[in-house]
């Protein structure tokens, strides 16, 4: 594994815990219960899953420092209880939780050697990955939840090479999560991208950081032929 690469996700992972701590350090106790952008969750429920990433991810630490495997989550069960106990603490106790187990994630992080970064661990949907895709993950899930949070932050305010990873990744999760339907997703001023599959295309058109929203199931500004059209869950 290329030292640069690990350096650079890591690098992403500590702009984007930054970002999510200064702005979640903006919100107060009355509003954590108002609801995040993402479906069905509250600002709470969704800081107390971004706590509980970190803890996940420091399980995987454990696993490549150890040899002893060490899931993210014991169980689905596990993580969503978890989740719904979390989002009950007081604005103070999840901001504390936030900085406590991200400090614990980059400390475990930081031990971590070039032989490491090269032991192979599961994520919790069962993927398969090296030690030096865990910085990525934790990277993505701090910029997309600062998204999140609804405060007015755009996935667009991400590194470049972060928002180009996620934007393919959700570009080439289409034909699965939409049962194979056709699309072609024109970038405002930008290029035009042809995803194969069945039917008419559904066309899809607006300003990257929009077409991305839309790729995470969080809407966006966009003009689009068949709204209708359910991708599924992705991140």
């Amino acid at each position: 594994m290329e030292k640069d690469l690990v350096l650079s996700r890591m690098a992403w992972m500590d702009m984007g815990e930054a970002a999510f701590e200064t702005e979640f350090a903006k919100l107060g106790e009355l509003q954590l219960s108002t609801p995040s952008l993402l479906p069905d969750w509250s600002k709470a429920m969704l800081v107390s899953h971004v706590n509980g990433n970190a803890t996940a991810l420091t399980n995987l630490c454990v696993w490549a420092l150890t040899g002893v495997e060490t899931p993210m989550y014991p169980s689905p069960e596990f993580r969503a209880k978890s989740i719904a106990g979390g989002s009950m603490a007081s604005f103070s106790d999840l901001l504390n939780a936030f900085r406590s187990t991200s400090a614990e994630l980059r400390r475990h992080i930081s031990s971590l050697t070039s032989l490491d970064w090269t032991v192979e661990v599961r994520t919790a949907r069962g993927r398969q990955v090296q030690m030096s895709e865990v910085p990525l993950m934790r990277a993505r899930e701090t910029w997309i939840h600062l998204f999140d949070l609804g405060t007015g932050r755009s996935l667009s305010e991400m590194p470049d090479p972060l928002f180009e990873i996620l934007f393919r990744e959700g570009v080439d999760s289409l034909p699965q999560r939409s049962g194979g339907r056709a699309f072609s997703i024109e970038i405002t001023g930008g290029e035009v991208l042809e995803v194969a599959g069945v039917d008419e295309p559904v066309r899809v058109r607006g300003d990257a950081s929009d077409v991305l929203a839309w790729l995470l199931g969080r809407g966006g500004s966009l003009e689009i032929t068949d709204a209708e059209v359910n991708l599924g869950p992705w991140l």
